[in-house]
C-alpha cells in the first residue's frame, strides 16, 4: 500500500488533497483524481450515453415496449 507522503509526492498533490479525494470530497478536481488513479494504475471506464437516451423523434409507451416515430416533432 501507498503512504499518503509518498502518493503525494509522486502526484505532486498535497497531503491535504489525497485525504479529500479518500473522504470522497466533492471539490477536489476531476484532474486531480486522474492523476491519482493512473498512478494507482487503476482506469475509468466511460460509456455511451446513446445506448440509454432515445433519439428526441420517437417516443416509447410507458406500458408496452413499442416505439414510434414522431416526425413532425410537435413535442420538442
Amino acid at each position: 500500500g501507498w503512504r499518503i507522503d509518498d502518493l503525494a509526492s509522486k502526484a505532486n498533490l498535497s497531503r491535504r488533497t489525497i485525504m479529500k479525494i479518500e473522504k470522497g470530497d466533492t471539490s477536489v478536481t476531476f484532474a486531480n483524481v486522474l492523476v491519482l488513479m493512473d498512478i494507482l494504475g487503476l482506469s475509468l471506464r466511460l460509456i455511451d450515453l446513446n445506448l440509454f437516451v432515445r433519439p428526441h423523434n420517437q417516443i416509447t409507451y410507458q406500458d408496452e415496449n413499442n416505439v414510434i416515430n414522431n416526425e413532425d416533432g410537435w413535442y420538442e
